[in-house]
């Protein structure tokens, strides 16, 4: 964001232009593996961790006494991780279900802090912010429904954003978040001849969620999204590389003040192979 605010003099007073500017963002990765047990079930690990980094200025011009010109700038550093349990089971009837646990993730923060006039530095130093932020526990199931070469899903999760510690720096109240969303995939048979749109997996999707704080009128603001995207396979189609494409509509002018409209784009990587398998001896 950036801004600029620019008050006339009266009298004897220097007239002043305030300056407020503001970048930066938090990136959220996730890593992990899964391993079968027997012919139905399946459980999964992830690592999470989050980095990222804002800064933050103001300043303050006298075009009549450049002498009284001010700065202040923060720049704030996060880390933090965290894991992801998962199991998936599926039956011969095409029938699968599943369940995932997020746990909590602490992120600590590092700012940096600048004050200065238009000759001197006045203050620079670093030091461990004390209110650092959390991510909440979470909480999902999912069921499917597979019909021939389609699958048909729903999915109900939960965020414990009333049990986090809210940093002093923010105003509203949190509040617990759930989120409800269904599905449809396409998965063509893989053959390496096929051209390469008939080797594409399609899907598409609506969800809806609560957001995790209240709005002005102590409401929490509601996100509707529609979501589509397609998958190309590769390494003899046991792996593929998707990409995802939202669109939705977040908040209320009656809670929030606005209604926000957006677009995002999602790209990952699906990569499946055989570990340790052991080789058979010619004799």
């Amino acid at each position: 964001y950036k801004w600029e605010s620019t008050d006339i003099a009266a009298g004897d007073w220097s007239s002043t232009k305030e300056s407020f500017d503001g970048r930066g963002g938090l990136t959220l990765g996730n890593v992990g593996f899964s391993f079968p047990y027997g012919e139905r079930w399946r459980f999964g690990i992830s690592g999470r961790a989050i980095l990222g980094k804002t800064e933050q200025s103001w300043r303050i011009d006298f075009p009549d006494i450049a002498s009284n010109n001010a700065t202040r700038a923060f720049s704030d550093r996060y880390v933090g991780g965290g894991v992801s349990l998962s199991c998936h089971w599926n039956n011969q009837q095409n029938w699968s279900a599943g369940a995932m646990l997020i746990s909590p993730i602490s992120v600590f923060v590092e700012r940096q802090e600048l004050v200065k006039s238009e000759y001197t530095v006045l203050f620079d130093s670093t030091w461990d912010v004390d209110n650092n932020y959390e991510l909440p526990i979470g909480i999902a199931f999912g069921l499917a429904k597979r019909i021939s070469r389609d699958k048909f899903g729903a999915e109900v999760s939960w965020y414990g954003w009333d049990m986090v510690e809210e940093p002093t720096l923010l105003t509203k109240d949190f509040a617990n978040a759930l989120k409800i969303s269904t599905g449809w995939e396409h998965s063509p048979e893989y053959q390496p001849y096929y051209p390469l749109w008939e080797k594409l997996t399609w899907r598409g999707g609506l969800y809806m969620q609560q957001h995790y704080s209240k709005g002005n009128t102590d409401h929490q603001a509601l996100n509707y999204a529609m979501t589509f995207g397609f998958g190309l396979p590769y390494n003899d189609g046991k792996s593929r590389v998707d990409a995802a494409f939202e669109f939705g509509l977040r908040g209320s002018k009656d809670d929030d003040g606005a209604a926000e409209r957006y677009a995002g784009i999602t790209l990952s990587i699906n990569h499946s192979d055989l570990w340790f398998v052991q080789r058979r001896k010619q004799h």
